[in-house]
C-alpha cells in the first residue's frame, strides 16, 4: 500500500481558491443533503496529567460524493519559545478504509476557516456587500482578506485588532483600512466577520446596527449573548458543535442558554441554506448573526481536493 504525505508546502502550491470554494461549499451541502458526514463524536480530546503542555485533537468525516473519509489528527505543545502545532488530515477510501494519503494542514486548515466565513457570508447576504469589517488581524484573517477579495471584491475592507498597532501593521501590509475601536470599524458596514482568540465578550448587541449580517467564528467567547438576543435572525453550520465551542459553548457553559433553547432560536444550518432547503429571507433592516465554528469535512474536503491534483 502506497500512502502519500503531502506537506505543507506543496498543499500550499497546488491550492486553488476557485476550486476550494467550490469543494468546501459543496461539503455543507453533503452535510445536509447526505446524512450524518460527521464521526461520533464529531471530535475527541485527549489530554494527560503527565504532560500538561500536550493537547491533541482528533476530527473524522467522510464524503458520500467523493467516497473519501478520514480523520484531522491536530497536536499542541505549549513550548517555551511559543505553541508549536502538528495538523495532518488522514485521507482513506470511504468504501475500503484503505488509506491514500496524509496532507498536512497547517496553511489549509486557515485557508478553510477563511472560505468557511466567506461562504456563509454569501449564503447569508448574497454576493453585494460593499463595506465588510474583519475583527481580529491574526493569521486567518490574512486569508480573509484574500478569499474576500477574490470572491466579493468590496469596495473597503476594515479590520480592528485587539491592538491598534497590530491593525495599522496588518492595514499595511493587506492595503486595508484600519480602526481603532470596534464600534467605529462596525459603523456603516454591511458585514462583519469576526476571528478572534478573545476569551471574553468584545461584541455586544449594540454592534448589531440595522441590516448588518455579522459571522462569529471565534474558538472562545468573542460574543456576548445580548447580540443573540439583538439579532432578528440567528444561524449556525453545526449546532452539536456549536453548543460546545464558541460563544454558544460559552454561553451554555456559563448557564446563560440552554442547548434546547438555542437550538430553537436557529433559523437553520449553514448546509440547508447552502442546498437550498432553507431560504433566506430578510428585510433591508434585519439583522443577521450567526456562528460559525467549522466542519471536519469541510477540512476533508479541501485535503481530498488537493491529494486529487
Amino acid at each position: 500500500m502506497k500512502l502519500r504525505l503531502i506537506r505543507d508546502a506543496e498543499a500550499v502550491a497546488l491550492l486553488d481558491l476557485d476550486r476550494a470554494y467550490n469543494v468546501i461549499r459543496d461539503a455543507y451541502v453533503q452535510a445536509a443533503t447526505m446524512g450524518p458526514v460527521l464521526s461520533t463524536p464529531s471530535a475527541q480530546l485527549m489530554r494527560h496529567p503527565s504532560a500538561p503542555m500536550v493537547a491533541m485533537k482528533v476530527k473524522g468525516a467522510q464524503l458520500p460524493h467523493q467516497r473519501v473519509a478520514g480523520f484531522r489528527f491536530v497536536g499542541d505543545f505549549e513550548a517555551e519559545t511559543g505553541e508549536i502545532s502538528h495538523d495532518f488530515q488522514l485521507l482513506t477510501n470511504m468504501d475500503t478504509a484503505a488509506p491514500y494519503a496524509i496532507v498536512e494542514m497547517l496553511t489549509l486548515h486557515g485557508v478553510r476557516t477563511a472560505i468557511t466565513g466567506v461562504v456563509a457570508l454569501e449564503a447569508y447576504r448574497g454576493a453585494r456587500c460593499d463595506v465588510i469589517t474583519i475583527i481580529g488581524a491574526g493569521r486567518i484573517a490574512e486569508h480573509v482578506v484574500r478569499v474576500l477579495r477574490h470572491r466579493l471584491n468590496p469596495h473597503e475592507i476594515r479590520v480592528v485588532a485587539s491592538r491598534p498597532a497590530r491593525a495599522e501593521m496588518f492595514a499595511a501590509r493587506h492595503n486595508v483600512v484600519p480602526f481603532a475601536s470596534i464600534d467605529a470599524a462596525m459603523d456603516g458596514a454591511d458585514a462583519a466577520i469576526s476571528i478572534t482568540s478573545a476569551n471574553e465578550p468584545i461584541l455586544f448587541s449594540h454592534h448589531l446596527h440595522a441590516g448588518i449580517t455579522l459571522i462569529g467564528m471565534g474558538g472562545s467567547h468573542e460574543c456576548d449573548i445580548s447580540v443573540l438576543n439583538a439579532a432578528d435572525q440567528f444561524y449556525v453550520d453545526d449546532i452539536d458543535y456549536a453548543c460546545v465551542s464558541g460563544s454558544l459553548g460559552a454561553w451554555v457553559r456559563r448557564g446563560e442558554i440552554t442547548r434546547a433553547t438555542a437550538q430553537a432560536r436557529v433559523c437553520g444550518e449553514l448546509g440547508q441554506v447552502a442546498a437550498g432547503q432553507i431560504a433566506v429571507s430578510r428585510t433591508s433592516t434585519d439583522r443577521l448573526f450567526a456562528i460559525v465554528q467549522g466542519m471536519a469535512c469541510c477540512d476533508l474536503a479541501l485535503a481530498a481536493d488537493i491529494a486529487s491534483r
